[in-house]
């Protein structure tokens, strides 16, 4: 599979980030250009060079959203838009908006974002009549590489988010090493800090219950507290697994499983509940 990134307006791509390695590494071709938007030739060669890559999906950041959404738009290629700056730009780049075709649009938006309004883009997309799906991440404008990851991921259907990454480099990275913390329950938060597990939740979503997310804390408590990190289905069995739990983690949600799973952790020392009430409508 293909794939092309546009970051922000000012952003810049790190081959060092997390979003950068996965797509190097999970794409036979991944298209991930340093973009100055201010150059007013900016948006033909991006054009051109996507149409040439003809990707599986072109993913797009804030000014990189808006204009994702413009080249998906005139190529038909499906898009995945995080925070997307199509109104109330604080820059207008020069672009090309005319001949835009129908085509598949995921979009994503940070709950605390206070740079983009998700509301105002959802009300734009309406007003101009082009059909949407949309779901909302805990977090502010910048995108985690958790999110990042597996929205692409259920966008293309991956069987594995880091299918071409050794799994196990993957997990340690996120978990550790599991003999090391035998009966010790330790993760490594998304800023890379290591903590110990003191609360988890399970989140499902509203409309289908679906799994949505594990969530860590480093306090006794799973409600009125800021998250450590967010898990995966992949890296949450992992963790269990760390900590002597072979039970496996519900794909659906199943009160019953659940209980009992939660029963389990709560052996170890750790809060643990679920829910089904993330709203991805």
């Amino acid at each position: 599979m293909k794939i092309a990134y546009l970051h922000g307006l000012e952003s810049s791509i790190d081959q060092k980030d997390p979003k950068i390695i996965f797509l190097n590494k999970n794409f036979d071709k991944a298209y991930t250009p340093s973009i100055n938007y201010r150059d007013d030739n900016t948006f033909d060669k991006l054009y051109k060079d996507i149409k040439s890559l003809n990707p599986d999906l072109i993913v797009g950041s804030s000014m990189g959203g808006y204009v994702s959404y413009l080249i998906g738009s005139k190529l038909s290629i499906p898009v995945l838009l995080f925070n997307p700056a199509v109104i109330n730009r604080t820059f207008d780049p020069v672009v090309d908006d005319s001949d835009l075709k129908k085509t598949k649009i995921e979009i994503r938006f940070g709950k605390s974002d206070s740079v983009v309004s998700g509301r105002e883009v959802r009300k734009y997309f309406k007003d101009n009549k082009v059909s949407f799906n949309h779901a909302v991440y805990d977090g502010g404008h910048r995108v985690p590489a958790d999110v990042f990851i597996n929205s692409i991921k259920d966008m293309l259907s991956m069987s594995e988010i880091y299918n071409k990454i050794e799994k196990s480099e993957y997990i340690m990275k996120h978990v550790q090493l599991f003999e090391q913390f035998v009966n010790e329950a330790k993760a490594i938060s998304a800023q890379n800090e290591p903590f110990k597990v003191k609360g988890i939740n399970f989140t499902y979503t509203e409309q289908r219950g679906r799994f949505y997310g594990a969530y860590l804390y480093d306090v006794a408590k799973t409600s009125n507290v800021s998250h450590k990190v967010k898990f995966g289905l992949d890296e949450v069995q992992a963790f269990l697994k760390s900590i002597k739990i072979t039970d496996k983690v519900p794909g659906n949600y199943d009160t019953n499983q659940l209980d009992a799973l939660c029963k389990q952790i709560a052996k170890k020392g750790i809060v643990c509940d679920h829910d089904d009430a993330m709203d991805i409508s």
